[in-house]
């Protein structure tokens, strides 16, 4: 199952290249589901700012549908009243385990299990 739900199920692909053009096309459909996206992520954030007393300097978006301009800015909406919202497109989870194995190797840091 894995690899084959969420984005893929609903609209036949995870490209998001792909699901921005549906959306350009005005697939209303594709709207929909892109629109309801952007209500759960903004929902996840909305669940951790509490814990933070409002002491928040900025949201960041990132993963590869941070490049995509109508869910970007979907989050925008709903969020830019809470703190400014920056987008570092792309995804950069590998490089932050190659920086904390770098860190872990040069000392700076000790390897915990968890």
């Amino acid at each position: 199952m894995r690899g084959k739900g969420g984005l893929r199920d609903l609209l036949g692909t995870s490209d998001g290249r792909e699901i921005e053009k549906m959306v350009r096309d005005g697939d209303e459909y594709a709207i929909l589901v892109m629109e309801a996206q952007a209500y759960q992520i903004v929902k996840g954030i909305g669940l951790l700012y509490p814990v933070l007393n409002g002491d928040c300097d900025a949201i960041i978006l990132t993963g590869g549908l941070a490049h995509d301009a109508f869910l970007v800015g979907k989050v925008k909406e709903y969020l830019d009243f809470l703190a400014p919202v920056v987008v570092m497109a792309g995804e950069f989870e590998m490089e932050a385990l190659e920086l904390g194995g770098l860190r872990i190797l040069r000392g700076e840091e000790k390897a915990r299990e968890l």
